[in-house]
């Protein structure tokens, strides 16, 4: 016989979206992800040029947040993505 267990507090972080996009993070990221990949020709050309295209991900993820802000997004099996906005 099972015995329901008391629920577990959830904890919640509120406000890490910037911390996430800081060009900093993103470059740890990069080099946590590609240890084991350095003879990939996909990293070896990310690498190449890899303030430029950090930067570029970090803007395209800033730009993301914003459209979050006002946009639901669901996703649908097969369909992407349906898009809610509010304007």
């Amino acid at each position: 016989m099972c015995t329901p267990h008391k629920a577990l507090p959830v904890k919640t972080y509120q406000h890490l979206y910037p911390d996430i996009v800081s060009f900093e993070n993103l470059y740890w990221a990069f080099k946590q992800a590609s240890r084991a990949k350095r003879g990939k020709p996909d990293v070896a050309e990310f690498e190449f040029d890899l303030e430029d295209n950090l930067l570029t991900l970090q803007a395209e993820l800033i730009s993301a947040e914003q459209w979050s802000k006002i946009c639901n997004y669901t996703a649908m099996s097969g369909f992407g993505l349906l898009l809610e906005c509010r304007l």
